[in-house]
């Protein structure tokens, strides 16, 4: 490291070895975050990039679509009656999730989340926010799990307890794809929260070294 004088006060600049030798420990780190874990099973990002990791981040966009279509075709079959409301409802919630990752798949979130570059993460890294950001985004998904773990619960309780859906295979099938469907879409709103969290630290850090790198006497 070496040592930058920069308004009456004393900065350490870290030398690119140490800053590539950092961010790879980071990065390590960071496959097995809370955060990571979420992005990656819901496929939002790839875990490698090898063709194993996006066949399986195909295969979960394909699982979606799947779960869409077999709830639409539950709709269909059934005349009226809560039953109908109820695959309606699946119906509708599987068109969310599955507009929602291809939303994030047309604007290639995984360019700068995903394990190529991962840009988002070597930018914290390098102005020393990573740590933060990584703390902000855990507590963030202990919220998103808590709803979606309520959420779940709650439709389960309607499917097999309300007589939503008759106790049968096919409601155990039914709320199978609540969960998840209802998943997908809180790990997007996760995604999003991530994200923005990032954002968060990156304006605010940038405010700070604006104004700290200022000279007061001019």
């Amino acid at each position: 490291a070496s040592r930058v004088r920069s308004g009456g006060r004393t900065a350490y600049t870290k030398s690119e070895e140490e800053m590539q030798a950092e961010f790879s420990r980071v990065q390590e780190d960071a496959k097995w975050s809370v955060s990571n874990l979420i992005l990656v099973i819901s496929g939002i990002v790839p875990a490698e990039t090898g063709v194993l990791s996006r066949a399986y981040r195909d295969t979960a966009f394909l699982t979606v679509v799947s779960a869409l279509v077999g709830a639409a075709y539950l709709a269909t079959e059934l005349p009226s009656g809560s039953d109908l409301f109820c695959h309606m409802l699946l119906a509708c919630t599987g068109l969310g999730a599955l507009a929602g990752l291809a939303s994030l798949r047309l604007q290639r979130v995984h360019e700068f989340l995903g394990p190529h570059e991962r840009p988002l993460e070597s930018y914290a890294c390098a102005f020393g926010f990573h740590a933060k950001w990584h703390k902000m985004s855990s507590r963030c998904s202990a919220l998103v799990l808590a709803m979606w773990a309520m959420s779940s619960a709650c439709q389960a309780v309607m499917n097999l307890h309300f007589g939503c859906v008759q106790a049968s295979k096919a409601s155990i099938l039914t709320c199978g794809m609540n969960i998840l469907l209802t998943g997908v879409i809180y790990a997007v709103i996760f995604c999003k929260m991530h994200i923005c969290c990032a954002l968060q630290l990156a304006v605010d850090h940038f405010c700070m070294r604006f104004f700290e790198d200022q000279n007061p006497a001019t």
